[in-house]
């Protein structure tokens, strides 16, 4: 029986390298491209194109740049106790999420 995996990721601006966004995802390469689509507005009027993830990442994925991707963790249970942990993290630490 295959383990279903869940990777924690952050999302870090490819100016500064700060980290603006954690997450968690079955498919990380999948997931990016939803990200950069709902920041290009391919999504037109939906609700992830109006995110906060999405108004952020619009300032520089329409010059042609892309976030640079951190992966935390790999986890293959309670992904959500994870993610909260990094989130967390990161928050202590003064990430603007």
């Amino acid at each position: 029986m295959d383990v279903q995996k869940w990777t924690i990721y952050a999302l870090a601006d490819p100016r500064t390298n700060e980290i603006r966004y954690v997450g968690q995802t079955r498919s990380l390469e999948k997931r990016i491209q939803e990200h950069i689509a709902a920041a290009k507005g391919s999504e037109a009027k939906s609700y992830r194109s109006r995110t906060h993830c999405a108004r952020w990442l619009r300032q520089f994925v329409l010059l042609g740049d892309r976030p640079v991707v951190h992966v935390l963790e790999v986890v293959e249970s309670d992904w959500a106790t994870a993610e909260r942990k990094w989130i967390a993290f990161y928050r202590g630490i003064g990430a603007k999420l």
